[in-house]
């Protein structure tokens, strides 16, 4: 049997106790709070004096009790604990309290042989208080001991040893630092920090404004800024800038989250002046510089966005060294189409970094530009703007939200996944997303469905036992000549639906299923209602293009009317789908002076639909679908949910890469599955909202197969609401396995989920899981073998979970619970 082992190492805070459920750190929290200071109050504050090291220089990133998962092991001589650091190494050490003494054994690793020689070295402010003569590859550990007398602050240093750095894999081994108080402070327990003010005190927007960049004339705008307490959550800041000749007035309004490291803005320009402003230009609503430290490089993660491919959500890291940059855009106009505008800026030497998002359902750009030392400047804004604005007018800018995190990026993901959930997400009549189960039958009848039809579906899935939570009815229900592209005339199909959806609603509704149906709003068609009588609501006109969101009176009469339909029709869920780049209306409306205005304005009437929508309707979701899954940035997914994330559908291999993308950054959506009942398939479309397209009314359809995969996806698609953990690398090849864990804290367990591709030779896979009790016992369940197993919390996470399948391709569906502690 042919086995392999795949596994994670995460990097943690060692100094934290083992956390039963991920969540902010004082650090992280307060990290968010130097930045709030600086930026939004102009405030310079330092982090708090924390115990901790801060990595000023370093080879190789250093590496805690071990190397490349090797013990240390300096000649003869094993050591349990240290910490692994290639010269040319610096290390400040500071401590909460004054400081005793500090010792270890310092050498060069067996893993050099006898090559490599290094000097250590141990300073105490400006004096050198230890120096090693030259240590050679194959010596003995050299014990260190200095007494720190009351120092609350350190260095340590390894040079080269006055040749190369080659092989110069050196370690300080069983460090520990002795305080005053008689307390013991082990090296690689520390977390790691870092020195000095983060962030500077200019704006971090930026602007043109007649022809001037705004950071040469910002500072000298009239200046007012306030705070508040919205509400248990949140702490509301602005910033107003007022120019004194032409009274334009720039106005940020900012949140921070009180239980998350999250900060957020939103800009808003406006003409308070008796005249046209000038020319304003290239509004960047994020224009700020991150440093690091000298060591290390930024590691800039980002995703592709939907293209309906298997590669749609595929992560991508990039290190951005001096003098790169990245840049990024979305095609057409629709915020996730190809492009992804949800980032991590990390710095792993220091285990730390930022997460940004772009919120704005429209043409967004961004660019991450290294300079030539330790800064990266970090662009991002609505790709287009140069107009000026008419006396009283005023516009927005994109969201751009931020957190900050220390340790694993993964950690910090969850920590968003979290923050998703509890306050972006909207709530489903009250109440926090759950599972749903949901079904349609469009496809049977070719986007032609008929009340008849949709009833007798509805029907026959009750009579067999199958309770659903939606009957989903999607395009074509209007009249359209059979073709359901034909969007425009906003009624049900009297031929096919003569008493309405609302006969459909009803029957569902009977049945305890509420209802889903699908509008298209935005792209209108010739030859229809609205073309025929309003061509002047049209960009495009009767010939059919984009509604004209842009425009107020259109806005106002598409929510009046879908309102109704929702009110008369019965209608439990407003499902919204965008098959149209609408970039090149939004630019060809534009005057010379007035570009990005159309797209300003559409937006403003598309958000300004959606509210007052879910205004008249608390509590209804609305879906986005854009194609799939393109437009699902930050403002789209605060108003609704993301049931579709990817129009290629019954294909197994994009449902795992999807899941594996899309669930860090959004972690609700709907998988659909095609009557496929055998465990691979129906494994991979596992969400947290399963849709089922089968028929149900054929004398051959497998109900009892069909139950007991309902039954084996309700009992585990719960754990989608815990913490997300990858357990393979990211693959879009038929030789891999893929695998992820789902852990669940707050039910003490979760799910693994892992599958052997068509092509992979390997039968068995080894994983170690993640954030468990390391304490406890628990009972692990193959869901298929008989009988189940007991492992410790550190088995699972040490020596990890062995996971065979048999079968190419093949998947595991394994969960775990915590039995005792």
């Amino acid at each position: 049997m042919n086995t392999f082992r795949l596994a994670v190492t995460v990097a943690a805070a060692l100094t934290a106790p083992q956390l039963l459920a991920v969540s902010p750190s004082a650090q992280e929290m307060e990290e968010r709070d130097i930045w709030v200071a600086a930026k939004f109050e102009k405030v310079l504050r330092d982090a708090a004096w924390n115990p901790g090291i801060a990595v000023l220089n370093q080879h190789d990133p250093i590496q805690r009790n071990t190397h490349a998962e090797s013990p240390l092991q300096i000649k003869e001589t094993v050591f349990e604990r240290g910490v692994f650091c290639h010269a040319p190494s610096k290390i400040v050490v500071q401590l909460d309290s004054p400081g005793k003494s500090f010792s270890a054994q310092a050498g060069i690793l067996v893993a050099s042989g006898r090559a490599g020689s290094v000097e250590f070295s141990v300073t105490i402010g400006d004096q050198r208080v230890f120096q090693s003569d030259v240590r050679r590859g194959g010596w003995p550990a050299l014990p260190v001991k200095v007494d720190l007398n009351g120092a609350r602050s350190f260095t340590l240093e390894i040079s080269d040893g006055g040749d190369n750095i080659g092989a110069d894999q050196s370690a300080w081994c069983d460090a520990k630092i002795t305080l005053e108080n008689g307390e013991v402070l082990w090296l690689d327990e520390l977390e790691k920090i870092a020195l000095g003010p983060r962030y500077d005190l200019r704006p971090f927007f930026s602007f043109n404004y007649d022809g001037k960049p705004s950071s040469e004339f910002l500072e000298n705008w009239k200046v007012e800024r306030s705070s508040r307490d919205i509400d248990a959550h949140r702490t509301e800041y602005t910033l107003t800038y007022t120019d004194p000749s032409s009274q334009l007035v720039v106005r940020c309004e900012g949140v921070a989250w009180k239980n998350y490291p999250t900060v957020e803005w939103t800009l808003y320009f406006k003409n308070e002046g008796d005249s046209d402003s000038p020319l304003i230009e290239s509004i960047q609503a994020l224009d700020t510089t991150f440093s690091r430290t000298p060591a290390g490089e930024f590691l800039l993660h980002h995703h592709v966005g939907d293209k309906a491919h298997i590669e749609s959500f595929a992560p991508r890291q990039t290190t951005l060294g001096p003098n790169t940059s990245l840049e990024f855009a979305p095609r057409g106009g629709r915020p996730t189409n190809f492009e992804w505008p949800y980032y991590a800026l990390e710095r792993p030497l220091e285990e730390k970094g930022t997460i940004i998002a772009i919120g704005w359902p429209g043409q967004w750009a961004s660019r991450f530009i290294r300079d030539e030392e330790t800064g990266i400047r970090v662009v991002g804004g609505q790709e287009l703007t140069r107009l000026k604005l008419h006396p009283g007018e005023e516009i927005r800018t994109p969201l751009i939200a931020m957190q900050f995190f220390g340790g694993d990026r993964y950690r910090a993901q969850n920590i968003w996944r979290r923050w998703m959930f509890q306050h972006n997400f909207p709530k489903d009549h009250g109440k926090p997303l759950s599972v749903k189960h949901g079904a349609a039958c469009v496809w049977n009848y070719g986007f032609q469905c008929t009340q008849e039809g949709d009833i007798e579906f509805i029907n026959t899935f009750a009579d067999k036992g199958i309770d659903l939570s939606y009957w989903w009815m999607d395009a074509g229900w209007y009249p359209g000549d059979g073709n359901w592209g034909k969007t425009g005339t906003w009624k049900p199909d009297p031929t096919r639906f003569p008493d309405g959806i609302k006969a459909v609603t009803d029957a569902a509704h009977s049945k305890g299923f509420e209802v889903v149906v699908w509008f298209e709003v935005e792209r209108v068609a010739a030859d229809t209602w609205i073309t025929q009588n309003h061509p002047e609501w049209v960009h495009g006109g009767a010939g059919g293009g984009l509604l004209k969101l842009d425009e107020p009176e259109v806005a106002e009469w598409v929510t009046n009317h879908v309102d109704k339909m929702i009110t008369e029709e019965g209608i439990d869920l407003f499902r919204v789908d965008f098959n149209i780049d609408p970039l090149s209306y939004w630019r060809k409306n534009d005057a010379e002076d007035r570009q990005g205005i159309t797209e300003i304005r559409y937006i403003d009437g598309f958000l300004g639909f959606w509210d007052e929508l879910r205004r008249r309707h608390p509590g209804m979701l609305i879906d986005s679908c854009a194609s799939g899954g393109r437009r699902d940035d930050l403002e789209t997914m605060r108003r609704s949910v993301p049931l579709l994330r990817t129009d290629l559908e019954n294909n197994p291999e994009a449902y795992q890469c999807a899941t594996y993308g899309f669930c860090p950054w959004l972690p609700y959506s709907n998988c659909p599955n095609w009557e496929k009942f055998d465990t691979y398939h129906f494994r991979s479309s596992i969400a947290p909202f399963l849709q089922c397209n089968w028929d149900v009314r054929k004398d051959d359809f497998p109900l009892e197969l069909a139950q007991s995969r309902i039954k084996e996806w309700r009992s585990v698609a719960d754990y989608y609401f815990g913490d997300f953990w990858p357990l393979t690398d990211y693959s879009t090849h038929n030789r891999s396995w893929m695998a992820w864990q789902l852990d669940y804290p707050e039910k003490s367990g979760g799910l693994v989920q892992a599958f052997r591709r068509a092509d992979c030779p390997f039968v068995s896979a080894q994983f170690q899981l993640e954030e468990l009790d390391p304490e406890a016992r628990y009972q692990v369940k193959d869901y298929d073998a008989e009988a189940g197993i007991e492992k410790t919390g550190r088995e699972l996470m040490e020596k990890g979970l062995i996971v065979t399948i048999p079968e190419k391709p093949g998947a595991a569906l394994i969960t775990y619970e915590k039995i005792s502690e």
